[in-house]
This record gives structure tokens, C-alpha cells and sequence, in this order.
């Protein structure tokens, strides 16, 4: 099984939750998370592109956030901000959340899937930023 969650050389966060299994579901994006000077989270989608990126998961390719649906997009964002009031991190910083790419597998696809890994995209990114 992969990993939940890997540090890309880049510097992005890809976040994987799930299995294929044609009934737990699956999700699995690629994000890049910074901080801001103003308090608050900012989601948005990475610019289009035409490319798609080679993945190691389930042998599919990366698609660009905004070519995945709408659902799924707000669903990740929603994710985001939940881990960002939950950890109370609005005195403290800004985050900028940017979705870049992700897979949408055609059967195993949910909804919460997402949420999830929305939330532990900015659940990850904060251990690291603590170590």
C-alpha cells in the first residue's frame, strides 16, 4: 500500500485516502501549501494546464485541479478549511491552499474521500512545519 502522505521534491503534498475497492472509496491530490501574512484560509485551483502528471498510484496520471469536478475540488477545499479552524490556526497565520492536480478514479471516486484529503493535507503540512 502507499503512502498516506508524501513530501514531493518540489515541496508539494500528495495525500492519498482510501482504497481502491470499488466501495470504500478513494482519493488522491497533489497540493502546495503556504503561508500568508493575513489570517484565514485561501483555497484555489493551480493554473490550467494542458499537462497531465505520471503517478505510481493505480498506474493513472494526475489530472489538473481544474479538470477535476467540481464536487471533488469543493469538497478537498472544504476539507482544508475544516483542519483550519479545527487547529486554530487563525491568530497565528494565513494559509494558502492551492489543489494542483489530482486522480479521479472512475469507480472508486467519493465525496468524503476528499474531505479527508483536505484535511490531512493541512494535518500533514502542519507536523511538518513543527519539525
Amino acid at each position: 500500500m502507499k503512502p498516506i502522505f508524501s513530501l514531493e521534491p518540489d515541496g508539494s503534498i500528495i495525500v492519498r485516502v482510501g482504497t481502491q475497492s470499488n466501495c470504500a472509496g478513494l482519493a488522491i491530490i497533489r497540493v502546495q501549501i503556504t503561508t500568508q501574512p493575513e489570517p484565514g484560509i485561501t483555497t484555489a485551483l493551480a493554473a490550467e494546464t494542458t499537462e497531465t502528471e505520471p503517478s505510481s498510484f493505480l498506474n493513472s496520471l494526475f489530472i489538473p485541479s481544474y479538470l477535476i469536478p467540481l464536487e471533488y475540488q469543493e469538497a478537498t477545499f472544504w476539507g482544508a478549511r475544516q483542519a483550519y479552524e479545527e487547529f486554530n490556526l487563525s491568530p497565528e497565520r494565513g494559509i494558502n491552499f492551492l489543489l494542483i492536480s489530482g486522480i479521479v478514479h472512475p469507480i472508486d471516486v467519493r465525496i468524503p474521500k476528499f474531505q479527508d484529503a483536505g484535511y490531512l493535507a493541512i494535518r500533514s503540512w502542519l507536523r511538518l512545519e513543527i519539525s
